[in-house]
């Protein structure tokens, strides 16, 4: 969207004007979105679960402005499960106030064997490095 050198062309400016005088959504044209990792302030797990019956962990991701909630990935093998949630970033020549809402996301898991279930979560921090949360579950016969 940007011309050359990084400056907006003259239709962007005209663009950007008429969907702040109008808050119509020709706004939306402006708007290119993108797919990142979550950064993922804690997760909630329970102690015990029993095999074969579904549970709910609990990630929570921080959003606000144009950081959106999307897709959690989520991969079960045995006593395993990875976990990976993924953010919509909104890239729009608008600025957003940067305020920081809790987003907690309900992921549901099932280990079909007893035993100790290990949960990784696999986000990022504010620096942008990769992190990873693990937490073990006690899983009872069914």
């Amino acid at each position: 969207m940007l011309g050359q050198r990084g400056f907006l062309r003259a239709s962007e400016y005209l663009l950007i004007a008429v969907c702040l005088l109008t808050e119509v959504s020709a706004c939306a044209l402006l708007r290119l979105s993108r797919r990142e990792i979550s950064i993922v302030s804690s997760i909630e797990v329970p102690p015990t679960v029993k095999a074969q019956e579904p549970f709910t962990i609990i990630v929570h991701t921080p959003s606000g402005g144009p950081t959106k909630p999307d897709k959690v990935e989520v991969r079960v093998s045995g006593l395993s499960a990875e976990i990976i949630p993924y953010d919509a970033i909104e890239q729009s020549h608008i600025n957003y106030l940067m305020s920081r809402i809790d987003s907690p996301r309900s992921v549901s898991l099932q280990f079909d064997t007893p035993g100790i279930g290990i949960i990784r979560i696999i986000g990022r921090g504010a620096q942008e490095q990769p992190t990873l949360h693990q937490e073990t579950v006690n899983v009872l016969p069914p």
